[in-house]
């Protein structure tokens, strides 16, 4: 936990930031941090020198850089007037499809009311009715560069070389879980407030018509998120990713099945390294730390 550095500054021109949202390291010993709004990355070395700026050519949303031909797995969006398409795949640096993952399509939304509660009421509670337990992509990169992709709809790990080669799948027909009352209440309670930013200008009539007309689905997605671990061990979150505690599946080497394990801490945004697992906690103020927990592979 020993400071060690910081680069950058606020703006806009090289080696400079105004909104960044996702930061990764990547094989080659660079870092990269991608600024949504503006579609720019910035790569610096380990020692935080500035090396290059690039700007996307079509809309990205959170690329997951990682590959070390300056590939990217990521998500692009195109709006049409009939229809919003979004396309998961590898991409290169001019925004160029390298390799296809999943592909879905939905009819755009309408344009947001003005000064209508009832209708913006609707608007927000038709989005989270989508969002909340919705099923999805997952990514995850080893270290080795062999990117992990599901899609949440089924339990079902795509396991893909360097070279995008389809390795090997893992499967299990392990039983999708409930939504409960306890996890309609995290939603309301703790998500729409994180996730709409004017909710604290909202009135409460307003906010109560919202957590009204928001449907929940009876079942949860297969897993939540995969984490790669050491000697080729692969942990996949089933549940628990803010304030409840985590559900774990382990898998082997060879996707096969080890245990199921309940842990006494949630898992958001988990790394495994080393015997050691770095996750995000964040207490009952909402102030989130980085937590660092050992485990050992007995195998």
């Amino acid at each position: 936990g020993k400071f060690l550095l910081s680069y950058g500054r606020p703006g806009q021109g090289p080696g400079e930031f105004s909104f960044p949202e996702e930061i990764r390291y990547v094989p080659d010993g660079h870092i990269i941090v991608f600024e949504g709004e503006s579609q720019k990355y910035s790569c610096f070395t380990e020692e935080g020198e500035y090396a290059r700026t690039g700007r996307f050519q079509k809309l990205m949303s959170s690329p997951y850089f990682g590959l070390t031909n300056h590939g990217m797995v990521a998500m692009t969006v195109q709006r049409e007037p009939e229809r919003t398409v979004f396309v998961w795949g590898v991409f290169d640096e001019k925004s160029e499809l390298l390799m296809p993952l999943h592909r879905m399509e939905r009819k755009p939304d309408p344009p947001w009311p003005r000064g209508d509660d009832e209708a913006r009421a609707r608007r927000f509670a038709r989005m989270f009715s989508r969002i909340a337990f919705g099923r999805g992509p997952v990514i995850a990169l080893n270290g080795r560069e062999d990117l992990f992709f599901a899609c949440t709809d089924r339990y079902e790990i795509k396991i893909f070389g360097k070279d995008c080669e389809l390795q090997r799948k893992i499967r299990t027909e392990l039983p999708f879980l409930p939504v409960e009352k306890k996890d309609r209440k995290e939603f309301l309670e703790y998500h729409l407030p994180k996730d709409i930013s004017t909710w604290g200008t909202m009135g409460e009539a307003l906010q109560n018509k919202i957590k009204s007309q928001i449907e929940f689905p009876k079942e949860k997605p297969a897993f939540l998120s995969m984490i790669p671990m050491d000697k080729d061990f692969l942990m996949v979150v089933r549940d628990g990713s803010s304030r409840q505690k985590a559900l774990i599946d382990i898998f082997d080497p060879e996707g096969r099945f080890i245990i199921e394990k309940k842990l006494p801490f949630p898992i958001k945004n988990g790394i495994c390294k080393d015997g050691r697992l770095f996750t995000i906690y964040e207490d009952t103020d909402g102030n989130p730390f980085v937590m660092c927990y050992s485990y050992r592979l007995l195998r």
